[in-house]
């Protein structure tokens, strides 16, 4: 009789707790798990095509003397390293937003799908020469230059680039 109501028992807590799993959303429900990876990804697409429109604006000079006085290599260099950082600081909110969602959507369920995807995404890559120009390249200049009101949003560095290399007191 005691092992048929504590049976009864485990099986009335069993359904009542299958039930709520049922019915419960996030952090069970797979597919709100999907849901936020799409939303948040969604929201990072808008903002990278904001950031990607910015590059569009007008940037008539550049102030730099240590820029000024480089060879047009590293002029060149310097400033897609300074767009890349200055791109990326205009998508980090949504980007990590991003990645926090992905990865809490590959912890709970496994599926490793969006995790390869914005590690794909997210990969640089430079040549062995580039890396070793970059070498040559004081970090803290490049701080300064990503600080320039003209260099802190994003830029077309093409632009930029023919801008400074057209500078007659550049070597």
């Amino acid at each position: 009789m005691r092992y048929k109501l504590l049976k009864a028992n485990i099986l009335m807590i069993a359904a009542c707790y299958s039930s709520f799993s049922l019915s419960s959303p996030y952090p069970y429900d797979d597919e709100s798990l999907l849901q936020a990876v799409k939303s948040a990804y969604s929201k990072y697409e808008t903002k990278t095509g904001f950031c990607r429109e910015m590059r569009k604006r007008d940037v008539s000079e550049v102030n730099s003397k240590w820029l000024a006085e480089q060879p047009i290599k590293i002029q060149k260099l310097a400033l897609v390293i300074v767009g890349r950082i200055v791109f990326d600081r205009c998508v980090t909110p949504e980007k990590q937003n991003y990645l926090l969602v992905v990865m809490d959507y590959t912890s709970q369920t496994g599926d490793m799908t969006y995790m390869n995807e914005s590690l794909t995404l997210n990969k640089s890559f430079y040549f062995p020469q580039t890396t070793d120009d970059l070498k040559n390249i004081p970090e803290h200049e490049i701080k300064v230059l990503t600080e320039l009101p003209e260099l802190y949003y994003p830029f077309d560095h093409f632009q930029v680039v023919d801008i400074v290399t057209k500078d007659p007191s550049v070597k």
